[in-house]
């Protein structure tokens, strides 16, 4: 979530109820406390944590079940399922729901997944269905399909969406679904109840096939998610446009996915021009998408009608070099001016990417648009391949690969093994050093990219040079010293692997045990890529992790609201302390430090999220401290629905300053990353944020 670009109010709490959420709402208490000071010392709080799920107090274990869920040692998991086995009926629905947030977060291994599956499955008759379901989905393997299938044809409600979107969480994770699942997934797509009808079309948009073939002719499941294009819920017909482009059945739905262009609702609109205009779609699709936009410019009624043509515009980049693309393009770029000029902006300096006019880039968009976007426009316009020859776009990205600003440096560097693989071989020895001497720069994001960059030129085999030793000692220079930001150790552990430096395994083999769980499975893999695929399997961590520099006792047991004035307008948050102490706390303090007073929108994609927080802008940025990883479960209300708020990270406990607000709906996103709370005024105001928005000030109120 922590990446800088990419291409209805409130819906019902994912199967809510009421008497068995408040089984992780306790009293304001001594122990809710301490379950937050053992969950931040993760290993190290593992035995407090045990105590406190046998506490007498049935809301105290649950919590403490969630804490040992979210802190996933093998200890910790091993009293989770002991409580799934033989605790109460709450007891086993909270460990249920434990077993689930630590699959989510990575902390179940493969080889226990078979039993953990068949213990669930025991214990559907013991706690709370749709809690277990979900957990299953999380957790289970492909002996858990028989029951998820039955709970999807059975007559409950809850338990038929959490087995949907079970179903769903199997397509995420790669697993594949037989052709019973994908029956009952196309009955239940036609439910009268909206929850189960969403869940079933979400599970067909991510189960995992073969899209290397287009589906030219209508099958069973295109026929039903055709259907659900016209659906009455919005989210359910923007969700099977989505399953439609990543099935990649635009060809054998173009007619229907070119009449859904013009929904009343924008996300639906938006959605129809990604599968048109994107990867799988075609040239027809393509031009329908360009009359479309420009229809939808001149227009331009609402702030969200713009999320729809800046999409377009962006996909259309690669295919303006033909009518009625490039009219199209010119159309919506000599349109009127309105009152939403960064938007506009946008449109003029995205339009010229689009045309290849790459020397009017500089000036585009007027001050509507900072210089910094048009020079990242800039660097991706030549790593897509326009701008001359391969020696003039590498002269032509080479100063912004050397620039001062972090987000032109990255994203220049990032463009760089696109130019670099069609230079002569010295060339291209010469760039690739240029680049690798942004390593030791001292923007997190720019020594990111440069690392990715430098490992995929060593990857490269085909131009073996005298220069690999080099450059392969500049990496693992750098490499050497991971302390600092783990998301900057994740991604050069990433790249030792990814260029195969068989010599420096150590490395890999010391971050194996670092505190922060996301570096330690970073380590894993990067030993796992160096020994040929062989899995070390997790080691004990080497201390504790560093304890953040806030309270949460500041906010437990608070109502906490927090207000947000942007540039589009306000919104307002109630943010959740029961659910996320750190991060509430950390959030509290930041505020009244004013540290998000004056930060852009960094991140937005539309259906999807608008994300800021960043200090540095480009992504990478934090506060100079991380949080410990505090997900949830339906157990905890309502997921990332419309208007849920989260933390934006890199892997488990690396969140920290970075927050994110949903468009929509994203189910895959629940039980992984921590949701802080929900917006409760000002949902418009976020659906129409644009990348370069800002928040003007920050305020929060704790009773």
């Amino acid at each position: 979530m922590r990446m800088r670009h990419l291409a209805a109010v409130f819906v019902a709490a994912i199967s809510c109820h009421a008497a068995e959420k408040a089984t992780l709402r306790p009293a304001v208490a001594p122990e809710r406390g301490q379950i937050a000071d053992a969950e931040v010392r993760r290993a190290g709080g593992v035995a407090a944590l045990i105590a406190l799920a046998k506490h007498a107090d049935p809301s105290v274990r649950a919590l403490a079940l969630r804490g040992l869920g979210r802190t996933g040692t093998p200890d910790a998991i091993a009293a989770v399922r002991e409580a799934l086995r033989h605790g109460t009926t709450s007891d086993a629905t909270a460990a249920a729901a434990a077993i689930g947030i630590a699959s989510a977060l990575g902390s179940i291994e493969d080889k226990d997944r078979g039993e953990i599956s068949a213990e669930l499955i025991d214990a559907l008759a013991r706690a709370r269905k749709d809690v277990v379901i979900e957990a299953l989905g999380r957790a289970g393997d492909a002996s858990a399909l028989p029951a998820l299938i039955a709970a999807l044809d059975g007559p409950d409600a809850p338990a038929q969406e959490q087995a949907a979107l079970a179903l769903g969480r199997f397509g995420r994770r790669g697993l594949p679904i037989d052709d019973d699942s994908r029956a009952a997934l196309v009955r239940a797509s036609t439910s009268k109840d909206a929850q189960v009808r969403y869940a079933a079309t979400y599970a067909l948009s991510r189960e995992t096939i073969d899209t290397s073939q287009a589906i030219v002719t209508a099958d069973a499941v295109v026929t039903a998610l055709e259907a659900r294009m016209h659906d009455a819920d919005p989210e359910i017909r923007a969700v099977a446009i989505a399953a439609l482009a990543r099935r990649n059945a635009t060809v054998a739905a173009e007619r229907s996915l070119v009449d859904a262009l013009p929904d009343g609702d924008w996300r639906v609109s938006v959605e129809a021009v990604r599968a048109l205009a994107g990867d799988h779609g075609t040239d027809h699709g393509r031009e329908a998408v360009a009359v479309y936009l420009v229809r939808r410019r001149a227009q331009l009624a609402r702030a969200t009608d713009a999320h729809a043509i800046l999409e377009g515009l962006r996909l259309l980049a690669g295919h303006a070099d033909r009518d009625p693309v490039r009219s199209s393009v010119i159309a919506i770029m000599s349109a009127p001016t309105g009152k939403d000029a960064l938007s506009i902006g946008w449109m003029q300096c995205l339009g010229d990417a689009a045309l290849g006019e790459l020397a009017r880039l500089a000036s585009c968009g007027g001050d509507a648009l900072p210089a910094y976007e048009r020079e990242i426009l800039l660097a991706d316009a030549i790593g897509d391949g326009r701008g001359g020859t391969p020696d003039a776009r590498w002269a032509a990205l080479a100063p912004l690969v050397a620039s001062k600003d972090a987000r032109v440096a990255s994203a220049a560097i990032s463009a760089a093994p696109k130019v670099w693989k069609d230079l002569s071989a010295e060339a291209r020895d010469a760039a690739a050093l240029e680049v690798a001497g942004r390593l030791e720069h001292g923007d997190d994001a720019v020594v990111e990219s440069a690392g990715d960059a430098v490992a995929a030129y060593l990857a490269d085999h085909e131009h073996v040079t005298a220069n690999h030793t080099k450059l392969s000692l500049m990496l693992v220079d750098r490499a050497s010293s991971l302390d600092g930001n783990p998301e900057v150790a994740i991604t050069l552990l990433g790249d030792l692997g990814t260029a195969l430096l068989l010599g420096h395994t150590d490395i890999c083999e010391a971050a194996r045990g670092d505190p922060n769980p996301a570096v330690a499975a970073a380590g894993r893999a990067c030993v796992a890529k160096m020994q040929g695929g062989t899995d070390p399997g997790p080691k004990a961590a080497a201390g504790e992790p560093t304890k953040p520099p806030v309270d949460p006792g500041t906010v437990i047991g608070h109502d906490v609201t927090w207000h947000v004035e942007t540039t589009r307008g306000a919104i307002t948050i109630a943010l959740d302390p029961d659910l996320a102490p750190w991060h509430v706390a950390a959030i509290v303090a930041l505020t009244r430090a004013h540290t998000y007073d004056g930060l852009t929108w960094h991140r937005v994609v539309p259906d999807f999220v608008a994300q800021g927080g960043d200090p540095t802008g480009t992504g990478a940025g934090g506060p100079g401290y991380t949080l410990p990883a505090e997900p949830g479960s339906i157990l905890d209300g309502g997921g990332y629905t419309t208007g849920a708020v989260g933390i934006a990270d890199a892997g488990p406990d690396t969140g920290g300053s970075q927050w994110f607000v949903m468009h929509d709906r994203a189910p895959h996103l629940d039980g992984r990353y921590t949701r802080i709370g929900r917006v409760t005024a000002g949902q418009d105001v976020v659906d129409a944020l644009q990348i370069d928005d800002r928040i003007l000030r920050a305020t929060v109120d704790v009773r």
